[in-house]
């Protein structure tokens, strides 16, 4: 007597799916890996371009210059920048130089938002 096979048998579904689920778990690492990756690469820029400001602040200080030109005391309004782009991503850093209370220093701050 002559079988007609028409479909899969079960151990053939299950070893179909087994390789299935692993492949789709190699894809589902390498997927948050690169997510990752670019989380970690734009995370930084702000801190960056932060960083950046304020070194270029250090390098024009001298305490007899504290409130002229760009150090000027401008408590408590923020001191807007032209904005950067990066990768169509607008960033704009904000600067904002404060008395310290009963202090000879000046507390300056840096923000950049996107």
């Amino acid at each position: 007597m002559r079988r007609n096979r028409h479909g899969f048998t079960l151990l053939e579904v299950l070893i179909a799916t087994i390789i299935l689920a692993g492949m789709g778990a190699i894809l589902f690492g390498s997927f948050l890996t690169a997510r990752r990756w670019v989380v970690q690469a734009t995370s930084g820029v702000p801190m960056n371009l932060a960083r950046e400001r304020l070194d270029e602040l250090q390098m024009s200080v001298r305490m007899d210059t504290w409130n002229t030109g760009q150090m000027k005391v401008s408590a408590p309004a923020w001191t807007a920048e032209p904005a950067i782009v990066l990768d169509g991503v607008s960033y704009t850093r904000r600067t904002r130089v404060s008395t310290v209370p009963g202090m000879q220093y000046r507390k300056v701050e840096a923000k950049v938002e996107w």
